[in-house]
């Protein structure tokens, strides 16, 4: 993947991404929150950056259920590091399937699924192979440790 990275300001990025997939949410009755603090530069290629975080919000608005919120953050956890997560309140997924959510052509998973879902099962893989373009890692938390429900999915990058 080749990349043309300059530094662009995290917190702008996410707020135009959330702001891009708000009436989505409206529509499914479902909020979207950031929290996270200002001033933090990340050196990314902007528009594969702008995908992924795309590709991110889309997957929590499709399964969180009708009436959350959908939570969008990020903070500085060393010098060099930032981690950014977004995650939702949707029913956690099966131990034995997260794994398998980052392969390619991945997208029907009965049982966890709150409502059926059109998808080619090539977001996540995109994200995951995009983040390591980057030299970051993806990694997915599900139940979610801060509410015991929901998915996690958290970005760590180099700043």
């Amino acid at each position: 993947m080749s990349l043309h990275c300059e530094s662009v300001s995290l917190k702008r990025m996410l707020e135009e991404s959330i702001e891009e997939h708000r009436s989505a949410g409206d529509l499914a009755g479902i909020g979207i929150r950031m929290t996270g603090g200002d001033g933090l530069k990340i050196h990314v290629d902007r528009q594969i950056f702008w995908r992924i975080l795309s590709n991110l919000l889309w997957n929590a608005l499709q399964h969180a259920p009708q009436g959350s919120e959908i939570e969008v953050g990020y903070n500085a956890v060393a010098d060099d590091m930032v981690n950014i997560y977004i995650a939702n309140r949707g029913t956690p997924i099966p131990e034995h399937e997260r794994d398998l959510l980052f392969h390619s052509f991945v997208s029907h998973h009965r049982g966890w699924r709150t409502r059926p879902i059109d998808s080619t099962g090539l977001g996540l893989t995109f994200c995951k192979l995009a983040v390591e373009a980057h030299g970051g890692s993806i990694q997915l938390e599900s139940p979610w440790e801060k509410h015991g429900d929901g998915v996690r999915i958290s970005i760590s990058l180099h700043l």
